[in-house]
């Protein structure tokens, strides 16, 4: 969350050190701002600076958008590192000035073993079932989640976390390897998956909770809430019954990240939904079948909402510290809010 340029959609489809050259491809779209070039940079180093390639697949799922074929890059460049997880920054350029940006993190030397959980599992919570993916989207979105919760806690060594909505703990499961004597602890509806994560990861407190509040912890009881992709499938009044108990459990002054749909993520939808979403600053979408049998009948959806939106009803015994557009996985926006 610390670019100052707006955020955009995009993703390192592939990265790899050897021979003391980087290699990496991916892409980056801003629906709004066409590029003519990308600049990659690892852990702060400029690595190259190229003209945009062709991406015919990103065209195809992204044809609303007039120029989101010219959105490729692919980069090869000297460069050595000793890191194990590197932070990687692509910047989009239009004419020499840059217009937009993500961050992610990429594993340097491979991946840490970790149990996955099976394709039934990792559906539920993601976008399909290639495990290596899921490996790698999970530890990206907990080095993101970290990054936010070490930047608004900076005096916490190692603070007391929920991973609220933690589903079979796809980004749970690297948060120790990412913050060293970091005990997070876990909840989630889905009782199946708590149940996997409770046979899998013995040094994580795991606890399966109700769609409703409450919550089976004390006053207080964190310093830091992190919640990927779980606001986005609450509808509106749902969302805020939630942060008022979010709020209960965090101790005074203690953070909730969370990731939200924003304008970014509706690019996807019909042109009427989004100039709606505009327009009224909140969009409940039709409900999404994955829950069904474990979260109440219309309970879980896709839900879009503007920062104006969030400022306004998010606020009650929050103040926001933070918001970033394509924050997690460049693709939801990210917040940060502190228990006020």
């Amino acid at each position: 969350m610390t670019s100052p340029l707006p955020g955009a959609l995009g993703a390192i489809d592939w990265l790899a050190l050897g021979d003391g050259a980087a290699e990496a491809s991916g892409w980056l779209l801003h629906p709004a701002q066409p590029i003519d070039a990308v600049r990659l940079s690892l852990d702060g180093v400029v690595l190259a600076e190229v003209p945009v390639l062709t991406r015919p697949d990103v065209a195809a799922v992204f044809s609303g958008v007039p120029h989101a074929a010219a959105s490729g890059l692919r980069v090869r460049h000297p460069f050595t590192s000793t890191s194990t997880l590197l932070r990687v920054e692509t910047i989009g350029l239009a004419g020499g000035r840059p217009v937009a940006a993500t961050e992610e993190y990429w594993p340097a030397g491979g991946m840490p073993p970790m149990p996955a959980p099976g394709p039934t599992l990792m559906e539920r919570v993601s976008a399909g079932t290639d495990a290596a993916r899921f490996d790698r989207a999970g530890l990206n979105i907990a080095a993101q989640l970290l990054a936010a919760v070490r930047a608004h806690l900076p005096g916490a060594a190692r603070p007391r976390l929920l991973d609220w909505g933690c589903g079979p703990a796809r980004a749970t499961r690297f948060m120790a390897c990412l913050w060293p004597g970091l005990r997070p602890v876990g909840c989630d509806i889905d009782a199946e998956a708590i149940a996997w994560c409770r046979d899998n990861l013995a040094d994580v407190a795991f606890h399966a909770t109700a769609p409703f509040p409450p919550l089976p912890f004390a006053d207080g009881s964190f310093d830091a809430v992190v919640a990927a992709s779980v606001m986005t499938h609450l509808a509106g009044p749902v969302q805020r019954c939630w942060l008022d108990e979010i709020r209960r459990v965090l101790a005074p002054s203690g953070v909730l990240v969370a990731s939200v749909h924003g304008p970014l993520a509706a690019i996807v939808l019909p042109a009427e939904q989004q100039a709606a979403l505009a327009r009224d600053g909140l969009l409940d979408g039709t409900p999404d079948p994955r829950l069904d049998g474990i979260a109440p009948a219309g309970y879980y959806r896709a839900t879009y909402q503007t920062e104006t939106h969030l400022r306004r009803h998010w606020t009650r015994g929050f103040t926001v510290r933070a918001y970033r557009a394509g924050g997690l996985a460049n693709w939801q926006d990210l917040v940060v809010l502190q228990r006020s």
